[in-house]
């Protein structure tokens, strides 16, 4: 087994107990809730920090990986300051667990392209960190749009099942929702701009019809009409969680979907 191998498969299993976790009253087990979340983040950030050290990793698994680490740091710091959050611990550690074994599983078949970011400096990381950022971000929002969804179909249908009971009150998820979707619209925003500026710098044509643009740019649109019904009408449950769902299907195309489509299909 390669070391490579190896590493991506401990990264995993890092974010098993936090899962486990969610099957016990997480409120009951703060100490240990804590732990297994430090766990659940260190394991794929220190993955990724091993990855970026000869320089960013441009390759669908890594951009896989990247998500993942990003994604577990955003829900940590969700966590801190909204602890209903934590009853989101099953659909999140669920979701990363199987981003990373798709990106375990893509690893052999790749042949990823790492470089550095000669030629652009702070300008390209402020980017990259931005748009890493924003991804995690709606794709924490997109978790709270799901539990809002699992609920409100227990309710509707009056199932007690077990997952809804674990899952916060609809109320909180879609508080948690509508924060990280206003935070998300900030920084795809600075994102869009810093992509804008990092190209213009470079001498690329300015503001190519790129699908990345593109999907970012129609994701920013759907996340600002949400924000601006909400604030108008007051839209909340299925209707609200759905308008996330498809923000993040378009930041999805945006991100590692552009990096399946060069890095696997074009390769």
């Amino acid at each position: 087994m390669s070391n490579n191998l190896f590493f991506s498969l401990m990264a995993l299993v890092a974010l098993l107990p936090l899962g486990a976790l969610a099957f016990a009253r997480v409120e009951s087990h703060p100490e240990i809730f804590w732990f297994s979340l430090v766990v659940a983040v260190a394991g794929p950030t220190l993955y990724v920090a091993a990855l970026a050290m000869d320089g960013w990793p441009r390759g669908f698994s890594a951009a896989l990986w990247v998500t993942v680490a990003g994604s577990m740091l955003v829900f940590a710091l969700v966590c801190l300051v909204a602890p209903p959050a934590r009853q989101l611990v099953l659909l999140v550690s669920g979701a990363m667990a199987g981003i990373a074994l798709l990106a375990i599983l893509w690893q052999p078949i790749e042949h990823p392209k790492a470089g550095g970011l000669d030629g652009f400096g702070i300008w390209a990381a402020l980017h990259i960190f931005v748009s890493v950022a924003t991804y995690a971000v709606l794709t924490n929002a997109a978790v709270a749009a799901m539990a809002v969804l699992v609920k409100e179909h227990a309710v509707r249908v009056r199932d007690g099942s077990r997952l809804a009971a674990m899952l916060p009150a609809i109320a909180d998820a879609e508080r948690i929702q509508r924060t990280l979707m206003k935070v998300a619209a900030v920084i795809l925003a600075v994102g869009i701009l810093t992509g804008l500026g990092l190209e213009f710098g470079s001498g690329i044509n300015f503001m190519p019809l790129a699908h990345k643009h593109f999907f970012s740019i129609l994701g920013l649109a759907v996340i600002c009409a949400l924000l601006l019904v909400d604030l108008r009408t007051g839209v909340r449950g299925r209707r609200a969680a759905r308008f996330a769902l498809v923000a993040w299907v378009l930041l999805t195309l945006s991100y590692p979907g552009v990096k399946f489509v060069t890095d696997v299909v074009l390769g």
